[in-house]
């Protein structure tokens, strides 16, 4: 897979730790603060998958990371793209799951902006890479 979230943007581990990231930056009131959390998530969940996953999964449900930002992308796609990137194929289908419950409008801007990525694509519409 192509990824878009790579370990090149490690430098984000610079600027919380995990803990930090899972109990308050995930629910920053800047939009920006949450995507750097769900990146840095994201970059650990090997060291605790079952933790790391469950818990992306569920913040992808969350209000907060839906709301409409002046600038940048919704944390929901930040979300959204680091487990399509992260996670076990056998958790695919709980991606597109959460997915389906998106608005149209945001479904349809998610997949526009993951044109050039269509695993990604695929993982987030079919619940699979193919």
């Amino acid at each position: 897979m192509n990824k878009i979230i790579t370990k090149s943007l490690a430098e984000i581990e610079g600027y919380f730790t995990i803990k930090e990231a899972m109990d308050a930056k995930i629910h920053s009131e800047l939009d920006s603060v949450r995507s750097n959390a769900a990146i840095l998530i994201g970059l650990k969940m090997d060291e605790n998958y079952s933790r790391y996953s469950s818990f992306l999964l569920d913040e992808l449900g969350e209000p907060i990371h839906h709301e409409n930002v002046r600038l940048g992308i919704k944390s929901a796609w930040t979300i959204a793209l680091v487990l399509a990137e992260n996670l076990k194929s056998s958790d695919y289908p709980k991606l597109k799951k959460q997915f389906a419950t998106w608005d149209k409008e945001d479904k349809e801007l998610m997949l526009l902006w993951l044109a050039d990525y269509p695993e990604q694509s695929n993982i987030l519409k079919n619940g699979k890479l193919d």
